[in-house]
């Protein structure tokens, strides 16, 4: 017997058959290859816009750590180098105080979720306050205190800063008395404090570093914010 194999024809169309699937495989590649791009593409797109959006997050979450003014400074700086900027002198400025009246025995008294509302709300209220005033930089909240100053900075509040802080302290009565209602609080009392002079600001500390302002105004404040009754 014989031996079997492909003709020249059959040859032909093995060659043609393998050509074909050559050209396939190259197709599908080359769609892959494009859909692997076209994600490259719009992952980087989209990182891009979330990194603009980050920095924009980031200089908003810095212009609200700084009195009105003075972020730019400090926008495109380290905050570890914050601290080395030469300190700022706010003249003509009202700076407010307040704290609760028996804020260690009222905790002793109610749970830690509870003081926690309560100081919220309260904070809540005179941030809302402020805000309607007009010209009220807080400048920090430290357990039961809220310290504000009010004018300095340049701006529209600086001919009337004693007359928007003195309206800001009755505020505050009037935010903690509703406060207390609402939480059906027997007792609820808060010493309130009002100064004008000039004060220093400057940044504080390379952890966690923040701009506060110090001065006999502030000195001054803190003893009317303590002798109040």
């Amino acid at each position: 017997g014989g031996s079997w194999g492909p003709g020249v024809a059959g040859m032909g169309c093995l060659a043609l058959f393998s050509q074909a699937a050559s050209l396939v495989a190259v197709a599908w590649l080359l769609r892959r290859l494009a859909a692997e791009l076209s994600w490259v593409e719009g992952l980087t797109e989209g990182i891009g816009r979330e990194g603009a959006a980050s920095q924009q997050q980031n200089a908003s979450l810095i212009c609200s750590l700084f009195p009105p003014g003075k972020a730019e400074a400090f926008v495109n700086e380290a905050p570890a180098r914050w601290w080395l900027r030469p300190h700022d002198r706010l003249e003509d400025c009202s700076v407010v105080q307040m704290d609760i009246k028996g804020f260690t025995a009222l905790s002793s008294t109610i749970a830690a979720s509870e003081l926690v509302h309560l100081i919220n709300a309260i904070f809540t209220g005179i941030d809302e306050a402020a805000e309607c005033i007009g010209g009220v930089w807080k400048v920090e909240t430290i357990g039961d205190c809220y310290k504000a100053v009010v004018g300095g900075f340049g701006d529209a509040a600086d001919g009337d800063h004693a007359h928007r802080a003195v309206a800001l302290a009755h505020a505050i009565l009037e935010i903690v008395g509703g406060v207390a209602r609402r939480l059906r609080l027997r007792v609820l009392t808060v010493r309130c404090g009002v100064s004008t002079g000039s004060v220093t600001g400057a940044v504080v500390g390379r952890e966690l570093p923040r701009y506060l302002i110090y001065g006999s105004t502030c000195e001054e404040v803190g003893r009317m914010e303590g002798s109040a009754r």
